[in-house]
C-alpha cells in the first residue's frame, strides 16, 4: 500500500482529479539533486471534490485499477492516519512469521546444497568406474640427424 502527497492541478474531468508529485532526485554521477514531477489520476467522490481547489495538498492511496488511467484514490487526513495504524498493525503480526519462514527457507536450501554435493560426489564415482582406464601413451621414435 503506497500512499503519495501531491497537489492537486487538476480539476476538469467529472470523479477524477489530477494530483502532481514532486520528488528530488541525485544524479548518479554529478550527485547534484534535481527535482522530478508526475501526474497521478486520482479517483474522488463528489462529497471530497466540492471542497477541493488547485493548489490544495492531498494524499492518494494505490488502489486497483479503477479505469484506464486511474489506478489512485483520493483520501482525507483522518483516513490516510488510520490506513497507517492498520497497516502499521499487520506489518507488526506479519514480522514474526517472516522470521521463521526465513529460518525454513534457510535450512531447504543448506539441504538442498547437501543434495547437490551428495549427487556430484556419486556421479563422479560412476563416471570413474565407467571409464576404461587409461592407456599409457606410446614411446615417441627419436627422429634421426643428418
Amino acid at each position: 500500500m503506497r500512499i503519495l502527497q501531491g497537489t492537486i492541478s487538476g480539476l476538469k474531468m467529472a470523479k477524477t482529479v489530477t494530483v502532481t508529485i514532486t520528488r528530488y532526485k541525485k544524479h548518479p554521477k554529478y550527485q547534484k539533486r534535481f527535482r522530478v514531477t508526475k501526474k497521478y489520476h486520482a479517483h474522488c467522490e463528489d462529497e471530497l471534490r466540492k471542497d477541493l481547489k488547485i493548489g490544495d495538498s492531498v494524499y492518494i492511496l494505490e488502489s486497483k485499477p479503477l479505469s484506464k488511467i486511474k489506478k489512485w484514490i483520493l483520501v482525507t487526513e483522518e483516513s490516510r492516519k488510520a490506513l497507517i495504524e492498520q497497516d502499521r498493525g499487520t506489518q507488526a503480526s506479519k514480522a514474526g512469521k517472516k522470521t521463521e519462514i526465513k529460518n525454513i527457507s534457510d535450512k531447504q536450501s543448506i539441504t538442498l546444497e547437501h543434495t547437490k554435493r551428495k549427487m556430484n560426489s556419486n556421479k563422479r564415482k560412476t563416471l570413474a568406474a565407467a571409464a576404461p582406464a587409461p592407456s599409457p601413451a606410446p614411446a615417441a621414435e627419436p627422429v634421426a640427424e643428418k
